[in-house]
């Protein structure tokens, strides 16, 4: 080599996010970075003789491995069967036979140690497995864009007539829980609504069901700060139909929207998406993998969940967080959401507030618990069944022991 004074850093990385990486990003001057990441049998041969010797066939010296996917985990690939349509054909890899025991007994181990794979580990907040998420993206988007750009200038450019479609099934003066996750420096504004569907007994415990009406995200055009006031518009037209609750945190846009909706009389809670130990995430985590929820086709939030990270702080407490990177899951079938390559939680942050908050809705015992299209459907039935004229009799002599009590 022709050059002195290098740095060697070796590493079996964990995930995607370990210290190497973390290194690779601090380097500025990426001309002098070398980067050698190649299994163990290209680098040690020798140590693998099935792979020199001219009598076996490529079967008999190798055998087939998948690495992971957010769809599929690692799993081995039987002999003289055709991988899953699911499995991304870049992440199928041929292993020296003599390490199949190996892969047998700890395959993760194996990927992570023989192979130089980082697979996720105790930082990844899904542990790479978001196969219940995309399970429950299973509802139609109705057109509605995953990143939605409004004018901060024009407020005819409104949100309501953009997403109208998606509340045309759900009966008016259903109670409907809002969720915002306000915008910073190049973050898009999320913005979630979600609806109670029903409960189900899990673990003899009585979950929720959840729908979500809309998930989307709130853009900018260059130059532009994000329009609280395009938000708010969009809320005091939602609620002329429906009962409304909003949720953000105590940050400086949420603020504003807060205070806007409690002058118009609107309820509001203030939810901490961000405040270990991010229980509004680790609540809708357990909605997801128990599919309890129904959400519609969204590939931005996808990503999202699966780049969420637990991040130790200084104090010890961990947080949930996202990189500074977003994670390429056009391998596993989701197309490009943005050609930036920033990471972001502003979609999961706003449903995980407004999960949150129904959830809160729940354990509080109150009206906004309860109030809800289904159960307003089964009162309207019950009211046909009835005769109107024993409903004014009743309501008669209701008004009448009154005035004589």
């Amino acid at each position: 080599m022709n050059h002195w004074g290098g740095l060697i850093a070796d590493s079996s990385p964990r995930n995607e996010d370990s210290c190497t990486q973390w290194l690779e990003e601090q380097i500025s001057n990426k001309s002098s970075l070398y980067i050698c990441e190649p299994n163990i049998w290209t680098v040690r041969p020798n140590m693998f003789p099935e792979l020199a010797d001219k009598t076996l066939t490529d079967e008999e010296r190798y055998f087939r491995v998948y690495s992971g996917s957010g769809k599929v985990p690692p799993q081995i690939i039987p002999d003289g069967e055709d991988p899953d349509p699911e499995m991304d054909p870049d992440r199928i890899i041929k292993a020296p036979r003599s390490l199949l025991d190996e892969a047998r007994m700890d395959l993760r181990k194996m990927l992570q140690d023989r192979a130089g794979i980082p697979l996720a580990g105790d930082s990844s907040f899904f542990s790479g497995d978001i196969s219940h998420l995309v399970k429950d993206c299973c509802l139609p988007n109705y057109g509605v864009p995953e990143v939605m750009v409004v004018d901060f200038y024009d407020q005819t450019d409104r949100i309501w007539p953009k997403v109208e479609k998606c509340f045309s099934l759900t009966n008016r003066k259903t109670t409907l829980w809002v969720g915002c996750d306000a915008a910073y420096r190049s973050d898009k504004f999320g913005l979630a609504v979600v609806a109670l569907d029903g409960f189900k007994t899990v673990n003899k415990v009585q979950m929720p069901l959840i729908k979500v009406l809309l998930c989307t995200c709130i853009g900018r055009k260059n130059g532009q700060s994000t329009s609280i006031l395009h938000v708010f518009d969009f809320i005091m037209e939602l609620s002329k139909y429906y009962n409304v609750i909003v949720s953000a945190d105590r940050s400086g846009y949420s603020t504003q929207l807060i205070q806007d909706c409690t002058r118009e009389f609107i309820k509001t809670r203030i939810i901490s998406t961000d405040i270990p130990p991010c229980s509004p995430a680790l609540y809708l985590k357990t909605i997801i993998n128990h599919e309890l929820i129904k959400i519609p086709k969204n590939n931005r939030l996808i990503r999202e969940a699966y780049d969420l990270k637990n991040v130790v702080m200084a104090n010890g407490n961990i947080k949930v967080d996202h990189p500074a990177k977003k994670s390429d899951l056009k391998g596993i079938g989701f197309p490009e959401e943005s050609p930036d390559n920033l990471g972001s939680k502003d979609a999961w942050d706003a449903l995980s507030s407004a999960v949150y908050s129904l959830r809160q809705s729940l354990i509080d015992n109150d009206d906004y618990g309860t109030n809800t299209g289904f159960q307003k459907t089964l009162e309207s039935m019950n009211n046909v069944k009835e005769d109107p004229r024993e409903k004014t009799r009743e309501a008669i002599q209701s008004m009448l022991e009154s005035v004589y009590e």
